[in-house]
């Protein structure tokens, strides 16, 4: 009886612990979040000592010790990541950081690779600061073009003609400017004079000549010669006199 109620009351008390180690986690991931690492690294290593079977906690803790800068307690927990779970590309990546930070820079790069042909994307940075840190600070593969001494005068001399050259057009254009801006306005004076002048002479030859078309034509003009004057108007015949007499002898 004893042993059937300590099997049902097991696996209970085991579920009660992993809610317990969760809610510990969860509380230590806002506190990352937050920033106040210090306090993260104490839920996670409550909730590691409640379970120790669960490889996030590792890795986070992890993660926490590198941004406290223990990179040895950030070793020791990627390493048990990986033990735990081994196909974990995230353990071996912090792994990696913990060991480029311990200056074993070797080591480190053969663990980035080994996470990057295991399928981690982000390992590339990490692969090419191991080998500059292996190689003296030089990225391999990295060309460094060193110019020669005839090409370093001969950029000097094209940097003092630049630079003589725009020296020489920025002290020659003010005067410039203010020469065009002292002859501007006389120019300007003498050419609307002349075509205030023309405008003038044009409206004047205009109106003459709509003064001549309405001058009335005079007798002398219209007389031609080899005709006699005309007559005055008293010595001219009445043409409805005439008219009626001529209408009257037709009645008859």
């Amino acid at each position: 009886m004893r042993s059937g109620s300590a099997s049902k009351t097991t696996p209970q008390k085991r579920k009660g612990d992993l809610d317990a180690a969760e809610s510990l986690f969860s509380r230590g991931n806002v506190s990352y979040v937050d920033e106040k690492y210090a306090e993260a690294e104490k839920f996670f290593t409550q909730a590691l000592e409640i379970d120790n079977s669960n490889p996030n906690y590792y890795l986070h803790r992890a993660a926490t010790n590198i941004k406290l800068r223990n990179y040895k307690k950030a070793l020791a927990d990627s390493e048990q990541a990986v033990q735990v779970f081994p196909g974990s590309t995230t353990g071996r990546l912090r792994k990696g950081i913990a060991l480029f930070h311990l200056n074993r820079f070797k080591d480190a790069k053969d663990v980035f690779e080994e996470a990057q042909r295991l399928g981690h994307k982000n390992c590339g940075l990490w692969i090419r600061k191991c080998a500059a840190e292996l190689n003296g600070g030089k990225v391999p593969g990295e060309i460094k073009q060193v110019a020669s001494p005839q090409q370093r005068e001969n950029k000097a001399a094209t940097v003092a003609k630049l630079v003589a050259s725009s020296s020489s057009s920025s002290s020659s254009s003010p005067s410039s400017f203010l020469e065009r801006k002292r002859r501007g306005p006389t120019h300007a004076t003498s050419s609307s004079s002349s075509s205030s002048s023309r405008k003038r002479m044009s409206r004047r030859t205009s109106n003459d000549d709509v003064a001549v078309s309405r001058s009335p034509p005079s007798s002398a003009k219209l007389r031609s010669p080899g005709y006699p004057a005309p007559l005055p108007p008293s010595l001219l015949p009445n043409d409805s006199k005439d008219g009626r007499e001529e209408e009257e002898e037709e009645e008859e």
